[in-house]
């Protein structure tokens, strides 16, 4: 075996036109003002996702997850009803227990329509497998990438 120096790359400066951080939209985070951030620990919100998103991401449930992104197209907490359902489909395949569950349930589309079709009654069935369908689309394209 052959052991060699460790290699140290040289450092590069960001160029000063690009931004050091992606800002996410606000309407998914709790708070966004980075030099309060720094500064105040006191019950200072850092910018973590909203309580919605949080609490979707902790139930590690893919199935879950998605049933709330279909609903959420619907009826939506924010002003863009198609921003929280891709959101939500993102979140349903983020992380690595929620992933693996994904993986092995390989949901379709029949699967998530049954499991929104009662609380969604009152919605056109077209409708509702267009948005299905879309949901599962964002989830595995987001799976895949």
């Amino acid at each position: 075996m052959e052991l060699r120096a460790p290699y140290l790359p040289s450092p590069e400066d960001p160029p000063a036109s690009v931004a050091p951080e992606y800002r996410p939209p606000a309407r998914f985070v709790d708070y966004w003002d980075w030099a309060r951030i720094q500064d105040d620990r006191d019950g200072v919100k850092t910018g973590r996702l909203a309580p919605w998103l949080r609490e979707a991401a902790q139930t590690r449930d893919p199935m879950a997850i998605l049933r709330r992104a279909v609903v959420a197209r619907f009826r939506p907490r924010t002003a863009d009803a198609a921003a929280e359902s891709q959101a939500l489909a993102d979140l349903a395949v983020t992380g690595r227990v929620a992933f693996t569950r994904f993986r092995s349930m390989r949901p379709r589309d029949e699967l998530l329509l049954s499991a929104v079709r009662t609380e969604l009654s009152s919605i056109d069935p077209s409708a509702l497998g267009a948005t299905v369908r879309e949901v599962l689309d964002r989830a595995y394209n987001v799976a895949w990438a």
